[in-house]
Order: structure tokens, then C-alpha cells, then sequence
């Protein structure tokens, strides 16, 4: 408690005068005659006790009346936990962070979150003092990076603030506001957020170990009384892993119900070639999620662009979200030959349908090396590598393969009969795959010894390879294994065996790495080791596996998320390297690595929409848009928010503002100067003095019964 006229507590030198009236006491005694003193003295000490505490209680209660009046008169307050934005006469530099996300659109009957949010900045701006300084920030989009305004240009400026769907960026531009803060000459610094403190608004606080200003104090503002509901299309998935033009490429689209009620007659909308090409209507429970699967025919290579559309929703930031899927115009393949097989007269039966799938549709570029090489040489990172029939895997080579596979390439290993098996474990050990653990059979015997067993579904590669009906069953006719590696898969994430014999032998498998996968067979690609290579199922099986391997490179989506800053990886070292958002084009930052050129840039003002990446002659174009987690608006508890504050500052108050802007007002007054209590000390008074009066009527010590 604190008083806002402390000088008039020098009243309090009226408490002395009953003090004195009590010590001189100017009344004379009386004199009474009695016909006799035989019960004086018996009388006289309980008479003179009852007196004294009489006269003491009275002095007590007097005392203690004008003490109350005295305090009232100073006007007592106890202080907001906010601290006001009084500075006891020294100047003040005050930071102001508004949030401007785009959960700030909400509306509930005090109007638009955000309208909210600037009364409150304008109330605290208008109790600053003339000497103060303020210093706008907001939350999301670039940093507002302004000098220090006066009140009235703060006032000015706080007015154009609007949301943004432009990334948050809390943790940076409260960062920046510290630092303008602390380059300040003010002698007293202060720090206002105010927000709706919408919870994935504060996560990027968690993963900050530093405190962001350990020595300040920040006041929090929180605003909103109810959160509106919200249904947001929330991610896409690539459900198609070959990727190729004039062939059918499926996208699944997740949309959830955000609010605590069922939204009904809502529509989800695909839009490709600014045309409508179809449409699901969405109906959710309280908190539901659902998938929805497109489908869509790239007739180009290059970008697919488009975009999805929900239709129903108020809040319409999140209802539309764009994809881009790149279409590789042609996919580099590396065939690493190896001499001595070709002297020994191997014939592999994957290049002849390699080279027709060439001459059919160009889609692949096939360049043959051997390991003398430098495979990752040119101006473009191979979009996969097949090693077919090669004897070992040279110890020199291993370290750039694994690598290779972790940044997300593609390889395709099939064996030699006369492989060393220690080559080949010291490559698949490395990269998770397992290892072979000896043979079975006879090379070029001709003599059945094992069968591939049903092909079963559930895999890019074996889906969709053959035309038939829905419920129809696969009938092939399955090849017979002369000989074979055993291969021991080892067992870890990310294997999927593929082919498998009768006896339950794995044959075929794909083996996911790092950003990669590697795909390994037991059995070579000649005749000597099974019947395989004649049979019709041998040709779109491995072709479509070396399309697969590539597409895991070279296509897919192309998404880029706001607030996160973008980076890309580009094969060689182009010179020419630009970014082209709209009619602007910026130059990005660039690093040289072993797989290439990575480009870069914050990426701070960018909008939901299409960027494009130019290198030479390349060209990719990246969908951008908004975290999904920007859509679900649920708001921190009180002591969470200041839980989480508090590790990065000194020390955290809170308030919660809400009501008409009279009612903001009020309470923003209340907030920056207290509430005034001297209306009580008066009742204090008024009691003391009641019971004062109480006390001399009927305790009346004097009388004599």
C-alpha cells in the first residue's frame, strides 16, 4: 500500500492531541461528604481501576479514528501487480510488443481481438508521461525496427498495426525490442505484451535456453473472453511416390475442427490450373480430424501448382493452402559399371530396359561410370545411383555413398556372382540394411532351388503396376531362383521387404536412410541366378524401382513454412541464384558443401503463396504457407504464460483486460495506478468513533452502586 498525496500524512500529528487532553487533565475533583468512611478504602482501588481502563480504551479509540481520517486524506492505493506506468518523475523507455497474429481476427462482443489489443496499447501510451518514449514491436511478420516515438507518434503508429499472416516470430522481435530498450537513454526501462496468449504463439520460448533479458521486468496484457471456432486445413500429404508427367499423382489433405462444436455444410475445394478440378464436403465433431484424397495429372514437367480451398469458415486465413509439386523434367541415373564383370562376360538384362524406357519417353538420363569416376562430379548430384553387378564397393567410396543416401538420394544395389560378400556387408552394415551371410544353389545351374513367392500390395512399386480391377487377384507367373545370397535384413526402422521366396528368404528390400533409400536384392540381374529377367513382371518392376529411387530427390512437394527460414539445397555451383517473390527478386544467401550449393534466406515477410528459385537454367517454384498449429487457438493458463515469462526475465505480472473500451479504460486505470482504498478508512473512522461513543455512554467506571 501506498498513498498518491503522501504529504498530508503530516495530519498525523492530530493523534497527539487526545494523547495530551488524556496526560493533562484539567477536570477538578469533587468533593462528597459521607456520614462515614468505613468502606472508603475498600471502594477506592477497584473505583480508580475501572477509571483508567476507561480512559485508555476511550484514548485508544479517538487515536485510532483520527489516525483513519489522516490516512484518508493522503488517499491510500494498494498498486497494480502490473506496476503502472507512473516513474516517480524520472523519464521511462517503454516497450510495447503487440500481437498481431492472425489469431487476432477472433471476435467476441468487445469487438475484433485486435482492436482490443490496440486500446490497451493506446491506454498505456496515453498514461505515459510527456519525457517517456515508446517503442512499437510486433509479433509476427518483420520487425517494425523504428526510433523511439513520442506519445503522440506512437499513437500514430500504433493505429496502422493490422494482423499479418507473415510467420511468428515472437521470440525475435522480443528479442529486438530488449536490445532498443537497452541502446535507450532513459533511466527506467519497461516492457508491456499484449496478446491473446494464444499457446503456439509462446512455443518457440521453450526451445530458448538463455534468458531473453534477465534484469527487466515484463507486464503482460492478455485480452480476449471467448475463443472463437476455427477449422483449418492442416497439412498435405504426397500419397504418390512416382512421380511423373500424364501419370495420376494423389494428395491427401488433412482438415480439423478446431472449436468445441460440430461444423456442418463445409466444402474442401481442389484448385489446379485455376480451374476447380474437385470437391469433398466436410462435416467434423468437436476436435475431429479428417483426410481427404485428391487426385491430379501433371501434363508438363516442372511445377504443379495449385492450391486447396475450404469454403464455410469465418476465419479465413488458414481456409486456403498451397502446394507445388516439382516434376522432374529428366532424372540423372549413374550406372556404375565394373570392368571385370564386363571381361568376364556378364550381361545385366537392367540396362536394355533402361535404354528402352529412354527411347520411350526420355525421362531418364542414364550415364555409365565406373569407379574410377568422381561420381558426384557436374553440375548436378546424380538423382540416383545403380550399382549392378559390381564385384566390391571400394573402401574410399563408402563414406560419400552413406552420405549421398542420408542427404536423399537414391541407390539401387544388385549383387555379382562373383561379389565379395565382405565388400558388400561393410556397405550394408553402414547403411542399416544387415548383411549377406553366405549362398544357396548354383550359379547358372538352371536348377530351381527356391520360387518368389505372391507379390502382395501395400507398396509404390508393386501398386498400381498392374491394370486390373479393384477386388480382382494377382496372377503372375513367378520366376524360379537358380542361386542366391542369403540376406539378413537388420530388423531396424525403416526396412520394407518387398519380394520374398517360398521358403521365406527376403529377396528384394527398401531400406530408408537418413533422407534417403537404398534399395537391396539377393539375386543379380542376369539369368545365371534365377528366370526372373524374362519373365514380364522383371522390366516395370525395376524400372519403376529406379523412378522410385530418384523421385525421393528430385520430387515432391516443395513447401516452404512461415517463420522458419528457408534454405535449399542445389546441385554444383551455380553463379546466377535468385529468389522471386511477385515482382521482387531477392539474393540469397549462399554455402558451398559437399553435395552442392545451399541457398538461404529469413524469409520474415513473406506471405502465403509462391516463391520461385531461379539457378541458370533451373527453376523451382516453392509453396509457402502458414504454421497449422497458427490455426488452433487455444490460449496458456495465467500461471503457464508466467511460468514460461519468467525463465527469460526477471520477473513477470499479468492482467487480464476485457469489456467496452469505457470498461478497458476503468480497468487500465486500475492497472497502471491501483485501487484507491481511502473510502474504507473513512468506514474505519465512522466505526471507531461509533464505538467510542458506545464506550463513554455505558461503561460509566465513575458510578457507584
Amino acid at each position: 500500500m501506498t498513498f498518491l498525496n503522501p504529504f498530508l500524512l503530516i495530519a498525523l500529528l492530530a493523534v497527539a492531541v487526545p494523547l495530551l487532553i488524556h496526560l493533562i487533565n484539567l477536570r477538578k475533583p469533587k468533593k462528597v461528604r459521607f456520614s462515614t468512611l468505613t468502606f472508603f478504602d475498600s471502594l477506592k482501588a477497584s473505583a480508580l481501576k475501572r477509571i483508567k481502563i476507561k480512559r485508555w480504551l476511550l484514548l485508544l479509540l479517538r487515536s485510532a479514528a483520527i489516525l483513519m481520517l489522516c490516512f484518508a486524506l493522503a488517499r491510500p492505493f494498494i498498486p497494480s501487480e502490473l506496476g503502472g506506468t507512473a516513474n516517480q518523475g524520472q523519464p521511462a523507455a517503454i516497450g510495447i510488443l503487440v500481437d498481431n497474429s492472425p489469431s487476432m481476427d477472433q471476435v467476441d462482443r468487445n469487438g475484433p481481438f485486435i482492436d482490443q489489443v490496440k486500446r490497451v496499447a493506446s491506454h498505456i501510451i496515453e498514461n505515459s508521461q510527456n519525457e517517456d518514449r515508446i517503442l512499437l514491436e510486433v509479433t509476427n511478420g518483420e520487425s517494425l525496427d523504428q526510433p523511439a516515438l513520442t506519445r503522440s507518434a506512437a499513437g500514430l503508429r500504433l493505429n496502422e498495426i493490422e494482423t499479418v499472416n507473415k510467420g511468428n516470430i515472437l521470440a525475435d522481435n522480443l528479442r529486438t525490442l530488449v536490445y532498443r530498450l537497452e541502446q535507450a537513454p532513459q533511466p527506467v526501462k519497461k516492457i508491456y505484451l499484449v496478446t491473446d496468449a494464444q499457446a503456439s504463439q509462446f512455443d518457440p520460448l521453450h526451445e530458448i535456453e538463455a534468458a531473453i533479458a534477465g534484469e527487466y521486468d515484463v507486464s503482460v496484457i492478455t485480452v480476449g473472453e471467448e475463443r472463437q471456432g476455427n477449422v483449418a486445413i492442416t497439412g498435405m500429404e504426397l500419397d504418390s511416390e512416382l512421380l511423373s508427367r500424364d501419370q495420376p499423382v494423389a494428395i491427401s489433405v488433412s482438415v480439423k475442427n478446431f472449436g468445441s462444436s460440430a461444423v456442418r455444410n463445409h466444402f474442401l475445394s481442389l484448385e489446379y490450373m485455376d480451374e476447380m478440378e474437385g470437391q469433398h464436403a466436410v462435416n467434423l465433431e468437436a476436435g475431429e480430424n479428417e483426410d481427404f484424397t485428391f487426385e491430379v495429372i501433371p501434363g508438363e514437367d516442372g511445377a504443379l501448382k495449385g492450391s486447396f480451398l475450404l469454403e464455410g469458415d469465418e476465419l479465413t486465413f488458414d481456409n486456403r493452402r498451397f502446394f507445388s509439386i516439382q516434376i522432374p523434367e529428366k532424372r540423372r541415373i549413374l550406372q556404375v559399371q565394373d570392368e571385370q564383370a564386363s571381361d568376364a562376360g556378364f550381361s545385366s538384362y537392367l540396362s536394355p530396359v533402361l535404354e528402352a524406357a529412354v527411347s520411350a519417353n526420355e525421362l531418364l538420363e542414364i550415364e555409365k561410370v565406373d569407379w574410377d569416376s568422381d561420381l558426384f562430379a557436374g553440375s548436378r548430384t546424380p538423382d540416383a545411383i545403380l550399382l549392378d553387378g559390381v564385384k566390391n564397393i571400394p573402401d574410399y567410396i563408402i563414406d560419400d555413398l552413406v552420405h549421398y543416401i542420408q542427404m536423399g538420394g537414391g541407390l539401387l544395389f544388385l549383387p555379382s556372382s562373383g561379389g565379395e560378400l565382405q565388400s558388400y556387408n561393410r556397405f550394408l552394415e553402414r547403411t542399416n540394411v544387415g548383411r549377406y551371410t553366405g549362398v544357396e544353389g548354383s550359379y547358372g545351374s538352371f536348377n530351381g532351388i527356391d520360387r518368389l513367392s505372391s507379390l502382395r500390395e501395400g507398396h509404390p512399386l508393386l501398386d498400381e503396376i498392374f491394370d486390373k480391377s479393384e477386388d480382382e487377384e494377382l496372377r503372375v507367373n513367378l520366376p524360379e531362383i537358380f542361386y542366391y545370397y542369403r540376406l539378413e535384413p537388420s530388423g531396424g526402422s525403416g526396412s520394407y521387404r518387398l519380394l520374398n521366396s517360398e521358403q521365406g528368404e527376403t529377396l528384394f528390400l527398401e531400406q530408408r536412410f537418413g533422407d534417403g533409400r537404398l534399395m537391396v536384392s539377393a539375386i543379380g540381374s542376369d539369368p545365371g541366378w534365377s528366370n526372373f529377367p524374362i519373365k514380364p513382371i522383371f522390366a516395370p518392376l525395376f524400372y519403376r524401382s529406379v523412378l522410385y529411387l530418384a523421385t525421393s530427390e528430385s520430387g515432391g512437394f516443395l513447401e516452404h513454412t512461415l517463420s522458419e527460414r528457408f534454405e535449399f539445397q542445389l546441385s554444383g555451383s551455380p553463379e546466377d541464384v535468385a529468389l522471386h517473390i511477385d515482382e521482387q527478386q531477392i539474393i540469397p544467401e549462399r554455402r558451398t558443401g559437399f553435395q552442392g550449393l545451399t541457398v538461404s534466406d529469413e524469409a520474415k515477410d513473406w506471405s502465403p503463396g509462391f516463391i520461385e528459385l531461379t539457378a541458370e537454367e533451373e527453376k523451382f517454384v516453392f509453396a509457402v504457407n502458414q504454421d497449422a498449429m497458427e490455426s488452433d487457438f487455444e490460449a496458456l493458463e495465467d500461471q503457464d504464460l508466467k511460468d514460461l515469462l519468467a525463465e527469460h526475465f526477471q520477473s513477470v505480472s499479468l492482467q487480464r483486460i476485457a469489456g467496452s473500451e469505457a470498461e478497458i479504460a476503468e480497468q487500465m486505470q486500475a492497472a497502471g495506478m491501483g485501487h484507491e482504498i481511502w473510502f474504507w478508512f473513512i468506514v474505519m473512522a465512522i466505526i471507531f468513533l461509533l464505538t467510542e461513543s458506545f464506550v463513554a455512554r455505558l461503561f460509566k467506571a465513575e458510578s457507584i452502586q
